[in-house]
């Protein structure tokens, strides 16, 4: 007689959110399986920064979400033993606009711990490599993480199967139903499936997905040569522009006038949604990006213009031994119109999570716990 392949939790989707509830579950004392369609996770969840980033969340349950997630991911470095680096960031600022918005953050969220406004050689002393003309202070937060991410996600897997899940890579799903679900052929049985499937709205509930209102952004992203051992980026970095790209900030007083100033300033930038972030991993590059591009209908290739525009604005407040590229690429994302995360039951016992945005490996974690006791 052939044996039901049956389990209590089936993931759809092994990148970041899939394996945050695949950890839920399994701490639920679960049979977890994960079905991944790839020989591994290819997605945004491989194609980040690797920042974990709770400063950039709007305050309230979405920030609270991110301090989880960071909490999550310090255990999760030492258990499955992967590189990170709890490295804090620096946010910096060129112009009085910028430190008028810094200075109101810093006086409105008490929540934060470690959040100070630095001088020019104070920044200059966290990071030798901004550009000191020009410099007027920078943000400091000590709640920042780096992790390299496809490093994190190959180990935590790893770590997770050792726990009792049971990955089934090269698996594609074609069919869910109540209680069931059809992968590479095979009829498996689970009393709760999960579909985390990221950019892909067209294999699983294409309609469902079509009236949801998500919306595909593609990023432009690159990596530098790695630098000197001698030379450290010390924490990350965020840029003026990421002041406007981040909903931590845009309820204050000061923001208005700071867009008003950086649309007049960098129209071609924004138009193209570029705000620069800097991240270093343990084998010493540099990535750096990025760029947002949202709709349907995204360009084929990566666009030489977008890369030019990230690197001169770069250059305006950080100087690299080597700034040469080693690796370029485009990543994808979903994001909802409301800013949080999409989440949808077709039928019972399924339940679509999508939308999260650029901000998996930040929040991610954190959702999942919120999610998975209501499944």
């Amino acid at each position: 007689m052939k044996q039901l392949n049956k389990t209590d939790v089936a993931v759809v989707g092994g990148g970041i959110m899939g394996l945050a509830f695949a950890l839920e579950a399994i701490r639920r004392q679960k049979k977890v399986t994960v079905f991944e369609r790839n020989p591994s996770a290819r997605g945004a969840s491989v194609r980040n920064f690797g920042m974990i980033y709770p400063l950039g969340m709007r305050p309230g349950k979405i920030f609270e979400r991110a301090l989880r997630t960071r909490n999550l991911w310090l255990e999760l470095g030492q258990s499955a033993k992967f590189w990170f680096n709890p490295c804090g960031s620096l946010l910096v600022a060129r112009s009085k606009e910028e430190i008028v918005v810094l200075e109101e953050f810093v006086s409105s969220r008490q929540d934060i711990k470690g959040l100070r406004l630095l001088t020019l050689k104070e920044a200059l002393k966290k990071s030798p490599g901004l550009v000191q003309d020009g410099l007027l202070g920078a943000l400091w937060s000590e709640s920042e993480i780096c992790v390299d991410p496809q490093d994190a996600i190959q180990k935590i897997s790893l770590w997770l199967e050792n726990c009792g899940v049971n990955f089934k890579n090269s698996t594609t799903v074609t069919v869910v139903e109540s209680g069931q679900l059809i992968a590479n052929g095979e009829q498996w049985y689970a009393e709760q499936i999960i579909i985390c499937s990221g950019s892909d709205l067209q294999t699983l509930f294409p309609n469902e997905f079509r009236n949801s209102g998500l919306v595909n952004c593609q990023l432009q992203m690159f990596r530098t040569n790695a630098q000197p051992c001698s030379w450290l980026l010390g924490p990350m970095l965020a840029s003026g522009l990421s002041l406007l790209h981040y909903t931590a900030f845009t309820a204050l007083k000061s923001y208005q006038t700071l867009k008003d100033r950086l649309t007049k300033e960098h129209p071609k930038l924004l138009e193209l949604g570029i705000h620069v972030l800097v991240s270093q991993h343990s084998h010493g590059r540099i990535t750096v990006g990025d760029s947002h591009e949202y709709g349907d209908t995204p360009a084929i290739f990566y666009q030489k213009e977008i890369e030019g525009l990230i690197r001169n604005y770069l250059s305006s407040f950080l100087t690299l031994p080597d700034a040469q590229v080693s690796e370029r690429w485009l990543g994808n994302y979903v994001s909802h119109p409301s800013g949080e995360p999409w989440i949808y039951k077709p039928t019972d016992g399924v339940m679509l999570v999508n939308g999260i945005g650029g901000v998996g490996m930040t929040t991610g974690f954190g959702l999942a716990q919120e999610i998975l006791p209501e499944c």
